[in-house]
């Protein structure tokens, strides 16, 4: 039990990442994280609003581009990943405040209504990409089938270790895995951890992939590699996984 947590816990320090359908020269330094937890039975009603918001958008030539995903297991819970423009693009409102001036009063109140009656809470946070941490997805084609979400909580203090580990980490993923892209961002205002997204091009790629420990050993040799895959675990405080799928029909991405 404790050698199978202790792997689980290298992997999330390895920062096995992103996944968003655009290069990396175009991801944002910003990435504003809307997590919606639904009532049960009310999916229904969360993706007709998503997916009006996706039509205002649309309508009005909006660039408030977001990817989406849902939980595979446990709640049942929406990701939204905003990409920001660094902080600037919060002056836009987004469409919600213009759903009446383009689908009519009636509707606006109605789709609200039934947006506010099927969740169970939403929250906001956002998070700043690390890119010295991160091994960005350039070469991706279309959205991947799936991604896993990493939340860390880093003990106090501890913060420059986990990122002098990060930087280790990646640069065995570099060598040992070539294929392996990933992003690390770090906490801003309503975070409280590390978050890193894990990117499933394929289903069948969960049970592909290296794992941290066995990356660091390979590349670092196994009295290095097992110091730094321990010295990672000691950052750590807390994890929390979630396997999302994503949908693209409830996302918005440039043409």
């Amino acid at each position: 039990m404790m050698k199978s947590k202790s792997v689980i816990i290298a992997l999330c320090s390895l920062a096995v990442l992103v996944s968003v359908p655009v290069s990396a020269q175009d991801a944002p330094a910003v990435n504003q994280v809307v997590t919606v937890k639904v009532k049960p039975g009310a999916n229904a009603g969360v993706e007709e609003y998503v997916a009006a918001v996706r039509e205002v958008s649309q309508q009005l030539d909006l660039e408030n581009y977001w990817l989406a995903s849902q939980s595979v297991s446990g709640p049942a819970i929406y990701t939204f990943v905003l990409n920001r423009d660094g902080w600037s693009g919060l002056a836009d409102p987004g469409p919600q405040p213009r759903f009446a001036e383009v689908l009519g009063e009636r509707e606006a109140e109605r789709l609200t209504n039934l947006f506010t009656n099927a969740v169970e809470s939403v929250s906001t946070a956002f998070y700043v990409t690390r890119p010295a941490l991160s091994v960005p997805p350039n070469d991706l084609e279309g959205t991947p089938d799936a991604v896993v979400y990493y939340n860390l909580t880093i003990h106090e203090g501890m913060m420059p270790q986990y990122v002098q580990t990060a930087i280790a980490t990646r640069e065995a993923a570099q060598a040992v895995a070539p294929d392996l892209r990933y992003i690390v961002q770090t906490p801003s205002f309503g975070a409280t951890g590390v978050r890193l997204v894990a990117i499933i091009n394929s289903w069948s790629d969960l049970s592909s992939n290296l794992g941290p420990g066995q990356m660091t050993v390979q590349h670092y040799g196994d009295t290095l590699g097992a110091a730094l895959s321990a010295a990672a675990q000691e950052t750590i405080a807390n994890i929390e996984i979630s396997l999302n799928r994503t949908r693209p029909d409830l996302g918005y991405q440039p043409d």
